[in-house]
């Protein structure tokens, strides 16, 4: 059984940090088979069976990206993780968007927060 899993809701990314390697990816040409789309996001439906299947073995599970909290199923995939199968989610997130999602993400259930810091200032 899975100990952990790792949920990926969208690669987008609201910025362009160099310490990132699914920024590389995206960018170079070597490292996307061909067919892949990163900018593309599996739909709400496909989510909450991915979920129901995961929830089954009862995984820590970590949120990133990309930028996690630019999908717009990222709270309803942490709501559903913790409230219908109580696990225990991690996030993991630039910070950017906190401000406009802090109120849903302390209601969510969200166990554990990372904020990634690529440096001080205008970097």
């Amino acid at each position: 059984m899975p100990a952990l899993v790792f949920l990926v809701p969208t690669m987008r990314c609201n910025l362009d940090c160099i310490t990132c390697g699914i920024r590389h990816n995206m960018k170079l040409p070597e490292r996307r088979p061909p067919g892949t789309q990163f900018e593309a996001e599996m739909p709400w439906d496909e989510w909450k069976i991915i979920i129901d299947q995961i929830g089954q073995f009862h995984p820590g599970v970590l949120i990133s990206g990309g930028e996690p909290l630019m999908s717009e199923n990222t709270i309803p995939i942490i709501r559903r993780l913790v409230h219908k199968h109580g696990l225990y989610v991690n996030l993991g997130t630039n910070g950017l968007l906190l401000g406009q999602y802090a109120r849903e993400l302390a209601v969510s259930g969200i166990n554990r927060l990372f904020i990634s810091v690529d440096g001080f200032g205008a970097v």
